[in-house]
């Protein structure tokens, strides 16, 4: 393996010279530091990253902390695809992200300062904790740059982004509405959340707002899993026969109610309209194709990388950044019969 010595031996350059232009110094010439990245690369040199983040205090390496990833979720997960997006990101502006899952247990024997340090990572964007989660506190308390994802988290070195929970929700309501359905039935994921505690939030403020009332038989906990979802829709259905159209909070547990209604008997949209939300890849492929509220996890990623970034190079005191998300029409919404003339 070609080193530093060889390539100035072959340049005629000092090692120091070498060194200098290879971290693309200020104070060596363009003219010098081209005829050594060549001579670099006819040696095949590969720089000692280890060391050159020993002497930089740098690794451009940065972590994507996660707790909710299961085997199932990889495949079509908005945790997933949000990695992917900072993945990109990264990878443009020679960054390296390592995918690191934190269950409960491990959040007992390591702190997010030891995780930091052991992998020599310069930040962090975290997503899926609980909201009162000691790991996510800690995360915020400390000097490193952090990103959260959906959790209001902000300090110095520390922001947030999200979407726009309350236009999504109210863009979904309204969209229903409009289309005719009167009793709509909305399914939220697990309480621990900080996410769940928004939408159902903005749920009532929704209802409060539009003079409509509050029926608990109209909500229903879906654990953000469509298996679980399934397993409560037959007996949210059937408690509820005049409810004509339902909104998801997420895709996955759109596919638990679209099951349980057909096994019921009733048509998509024909008989019921189901609206999700996350327009992840399979709603688009699953039959019928689900109409979704979108809000784009891999540009989500590639933000999140490029706020954690500003954080790095200095940009203290970052503020949040809430995305707006967009209805996309697809074949499990429609008019309800009652409505067709």
């Amino acid at each position: 393996m070609a080193t530093i010595k060889d390539i100035a031996k072959i340049t005629g350059f000092s090692v120091t010279t070498v060194s200098r232009a290879l971290n693309d110094h200020y104070d060596v010439s363009q003219s010098t530091k081209e005829k050594i990245r060549v001579a670099a690369k006819q040696l095949g040199y590969s720089p000692n990253m280890i060391a050159k983040s020993l002497v930089q205090k740098k690794s451009s390496t940065i972590g994507f902390i996660v707790s909710n990833l299961t085997p199932t979720s990889i495949i079509d997960n908005f945790a997933f695809n949000i990695f992917m997006g900072s993945s990109s990101q990264a990878n443009e502006n020679m960054y390296e992200i390592i995918l690191i899952q934190v269950e409960s247990t491990m959040q007992k024997d390591k702190s997010f300062k030891q995780i930091m340090h052991e992998r020599n990572l310069d930040g962090a964007i975290i997503q899926g904790f609980d909201k009162d989660s000691v790991f996510c506190k800690e995360a915020q308390n400390s000097n490193f740059p952090v990103v959260f994802i959906d959790l209001p988290l902000q300090s110095m070195y520390s922001t947030f982004i999200s979407s726009n929970i309350r236009q999504a929700l109210f863009s979904a309501f309204d969209y229903l509405r409009k289309l005719g359905h009167q009793e709509i039935g909305f399914v939220h994921g697990y309480t621990k959340a900080y996410i769940t505690d928004l939408w159902i939030a903005n749920y009532k403020d929704y209802l409060t707002e539009n003079n409509l009332p509050f029926a608990n038989k109209l909500i229903l906990n879906g654990e953000y899993s469509n298996v679980t979802t399934y397993e409560k829709s037959k007996e949210f259905l059937i408690n509820n026969p005049t409810m004509s159209a339902v909104f998801c909070a997420s895709d996955i547990m759109a596919i638990g109610i679209i099951k349980g209604a057909e096994e019921l008997g009733k048509k998509i949209p024909e008989d019921f309209s189901v609206l999700g939300f996350d327009n992840i890849l399979l709603s688009e492929y699953f039959s019928p194709p689900i109409s979704s509220i979108s809000q784009s996890p891999f540009d989500f990623g590639k933000n999140a990388f490029d706020m954690l970034l500003q954080i790095i190079n200095g940009e203290t005191n970052k503020e949040p950044l809430v995305l707006n998300t967009k209805i996309i029409e697809r074949n499990t919404t429609g008019k309800p019969k009652r409505g067709e003339k």
